[in-house]
């Protein structure tokens, strides 16, 4: 059994649809198994052909002079069977992309070879034969051919339905019981076994059709919600299965009774033996197999569909949880900030009430008290920038920059009171910010978050020595046009940045931290 093409299941291919789990393991496992299944029935066989040639008897005295005469057929037959062999074996060896026709090949191609070989050695008189009721003579190399054709067309019919191992076996083991209690009513001794025999073959019969339409109907409800010419292609196959299987046995009844005489059973049973496999081997076949696989993959697909849509649903759902997380823990955040920038600028205005009434040294005081509560308002609202930041970052928001008029020296003068309580005893940070510098618009909260990185990273690295922020003007190019630049510069005495270091700087998670 091909996988079915379009989920690349092949043997030698990589499976896409992972998400299928156990149904997708399942099929790798019939493919696999499917790949012995021919070996397997040309080895029974053999082994049962050569045991019948060994063990069972020629008894050339019961073979009748009108039997003797269809050699000719029998060789027909044979002929016929190896031209359709060499056919077959020259479309196996031609290169092909169409991988599912090529494997399609072996099950004719295996049924042919058995009849090719049948029918050589009934034209021959090769194969054994057993003396009969009424004259008859039993071929066992014609039944044992038909058993394992047969055996093996009701295991294809099994794949495509949904039934199990068991029912599958029971299937095929109901299958040999008819050709098995055949062959014993022929070789009985006694009307009442021969009977006895002959009316649990039939039994038999009755029971694999049974299984058969089961498996059948269960492949033409699962077609017929995806394919109503499938679905008619299967119903036809089914009664054409069954129908032909019956004409075998309606055949022998009229050998028995004498409807028919042994020479006309004959040339009947070769046109139902060449129609049949014709049947099971040719085109109708293979369409019909192709719309089981059609119908295999449509519920795949149908499958694939619903787990993603499963998982859309949950990712969805995992989404509205991440923001409300995200609210609830935006809410948290920003009040306590938010206390702190208010209450410093309460403390400010009453500070600077304080301050304008005072006495010269309690002025003094009330100054130094001044810077610090400017300083802690100031890691507030840069603290309150951070925050908001981090959060748009994780609701996916883009940045938006908050145009105002900034100096230099105002915005340089702000990220030093926030550096200063960082530096190491005995480093000094010096600003070198020209007081003629233009204003300009940009947003402040931004600028001050990279001027305190790079004077941060400095301080952390510097222990020794001095710290500089210049901020200097430079003519350059911009669209064409001659624009002033301003550039900002951060020396330190610290230890140099190492070149394997600096590869990582600008990468969002660096591996490890820049030293």
């Amino acid at each position: 059994m091909e996988k079915p093409r379009s989920i690349n299941c092949g043997k030698d291919e990589i499976v896409e649809l992972s998400v299928l789990g156990e149904e997708d393991n399942l099929q790798h496992t019939v493919y696999a198994f499917e790949q012995w299944v021919p070996v397997h029935i040309t080895a029974v066989w053999a082994t049962c052909f050569v045991l019948f040639a060994a063990f069972i008897p020629s008894d050339s005295s019961a073979i009748a002079t009108e039997q003797e005469q269809d050699s000719s057929l029998h060789a027909y037959m044979a002929g016929a069977f190896a031209l359709e062999l060499v056919a077959n074996l020259i479309a196996m060896s031609m290169p092909t992309e169409d991988l599912f026709k090529q494997k399609m090949t072996i099950f004719p191609t295996l049924i042919k070879f058995y009849s090719l070989v049948t029918y050589f050695c009934l034209a021959t008189g090769f194969a054994p034969v057993v003396a009969a009721r009424g004259g008859r003579l039993q071929y066992p190399t014609r039944t044992l051919t038909w058993a394992c054709a047969t055996s093996y067309t009701v295991h294809i019919a099994a794949n495509g339905s949904n039934c199990s191992g068991f029912e599958r076996a029971v299937a095929i083991a109901l299958n040999v019981a008819v050709f098995l209690f055949g062959a014993l009513y022929y070789t009985s001794k006694t009307d009442t076994m021969a009977y006895t025999w002959l009316s649990l073959s039939f039994l038999s019969f009755v029971l694999e059709a049974v299984a058969v339409w089961y498996m059948y109907a269960s492949v033409i409800a699962s077609s017929r919600r995806h394919s109503v010419k499938a679905a008619s292609s299967l119903r036809i196959l089914c009664c054409m299965h069954l129908f032909m299987w019956s004409l075998f046995g309606l055949l022998e009844l009229w050998l028995m009774t004498g409807r028919v005489s042994i020479r006309l059973e004959a040339y009947l049973w070769c046109a139902l033996d060449i129609a049949a496999k014709k049947l099971f081997t040719g085109t109708l076949y293979e369409r019909t197999f192709v719309a089981q696989l059609d119908a295999k993959l449509s519920s795949l697909q149908a499958l694939t569909t619903k787990l993603l849509q499963e998982n859309l649903t949950a990712m969805t759902e995992v989404a509205s949880k991440k923001d409300r997380f995200i609210a609830i823990l935006s809410h948290e955040l920003r009040t306590p900030v938010n206390g702190i920038v208010g209450l410093s600028d309460a403390a400010l205005h009453n500070l600077s009430t304080a301050a304008s009434s005072d006495a010269e040294p309690a002025q003094n005081g009330m100054q130094d008290q001044l810077a610090s509560f400017t300083a802690i308002r100031d890691c507030g609202k840069r603290l309150l920038s951070m925050v908001n930041s981090i959060l748009d970052g994780f609701l996916g928001s883009e940045l938006k920059l908050k145009y105002s008029r900034i100096h230099w020296s105002t915005l340089a003068n702000e990220v030093a009171v926030l550096v200063r309580p960082l530096l190491h005893s005995g480093t000094t940070l010096k600003l070198e910010v020209p007081a003629d510098l233009p204003s300009f618009m940009g947003d402040r909260a931004c600028l001050m978050q990279v001027l305190f990185n790079l004077l941060g990273n400095a301080a952390k690295f510097c222990s020794q020595g001095g710290i500089v922020l210049e901020v200097r003007l430079e003519e350059g190019d911009a669209d064409g046009e001659q624009s002033d630049f301003a550039v900002l510069c951060c020396r330190d005495t610290g230890e140099t940045l190492r070149t394997a270091k600096a590869r990582s700087l600008c990468l969002a998670f660096p591996n490890q931290q820049v030293e």
